[in-house]
């Protein structure tokens, strides 16, 4: 059996018996015991995702040699870099894995669950409620009055409550996704829920994957949208408009009293620490975004 093979399959075998630990058993057991295991199955899942990390890197070099040919982009240039610089090279491969984890950590929630984003709800974003007492020309201080998604901002006003209620529950699914490093899928979560504005906010260059990973930089493929964009207006000028956009976001949202969620999902994708830490819960997502 081939080594990458062999490793992956040791990465299942580890998997494989971290679930029947955690979920594979009825009985009940004491508090303590039950710690024991959690920490047990938790354990066999970093050993799982280690395992991976040692077949990334070579997987990736055997589909490099014909991406190089196309015409130089930012996403080119990024990646040309990281493969010839080792600490960068480093730190991708470690915030790929650590994304990796809360994925899988996704993926055993669909599977025992039946979902990983609970609190979702269809056309949660649309502002029923509001809209009605617009309608009915019902006005309370503080509240919106148009429906434009930047009628908060600009009005210094908000949604009903239970319209922001729901956005917030939306927002909180759209940062499960991102921490997990599955912006396709926090932005198909965002049109679904009746607010493809903000699935353009989180997907510049019609939501090409701009990760600086070979990966990435293969399913682009030659991408002739990109090239066109960065032959017109310069190499990288776009990108380092939409990630000025995005920061000044982050700061306006967090400054009006916003939405924390709203406010993280738009730091993480600027790297805006200082906005991001609020809502961390744990090391993984905050080490992820301090290496980006």
């Amino acid at each position: 059996m081939p080594i990458p093979d062999l490793i992956l399959q040791f990465e299942r075998s580890c998997r494989n018996v971290s679930e029947s630990i955690r979920y594979g058993s009825n009985e009940r057991h004491r508090i303590v015991e039950d710690k024991l295991m959690r920490q047990k199955a938790r354990l066999l899942l970093d050993e799982a995702a280690s395992c991976v990390t040692t077949t990334i890197l070579k997987l990736l070099e055997c589909m490099l040699i014909e991406v190089w040919e196309s015409p130089t982009t930012s996403h080119l240039e990024a990646c040309q870099f990281v493969v010839a610089d080792h600490t960068a090279q480093l730190r991708l491969r470690i915030v790929q894995w650590l994304e990796g984890l809360a994925s899988k950590v996704l993926d055993l929630d669909n599977e025992v669950r039946g979902s990983h984003v609970g609190t979702y709800l269809p056309s949660s974003g649309v502002w029923r409620h509001t809209q009605r007492a617009l309608k009915k020309g019902v006005s309370k201080p503080k509240t919106v009055h148009h429906l434009d998604f930047d009628a908060p901002t600009h009005e210094h006003a908000e949604q009903l409550p239970d319209d922001k209620k729901q956005d917030e529950s939306l927002l909180e699914d759209v940062w499960t996704l991102l921490r997990a490093g599955r912006l396709e899928e926090a932005c198909d979560l965002c049109r679904s829920a009746g607010q493809p504005w903000r699935a353009a906010t989180l997907c510049p260059f019609g939501g090409l994957d701009l990760c600086p990973s070979v990966e990435a930089l293969v399913k682009n493929g030659k991408n002739r949208t990109l090239q066109a964009i960065e032959l017109e207006s310069g190499i990288g000028h776009q990108w380092r408009l939409w990630k000025w956009a995005t920061y000044c976001v982050s700061e306006r949202i967090a400054e009006q009293d916003g939405g924390k969620y709203e406010t993280a999902v738009y730091a993480a994708q600027c790297s805006n620490l200082k906005r991001i830490l609020p809502i961390c819960t744990d090391w993984e997502f905050l080490f992820t975004h301090n290496l980006l």
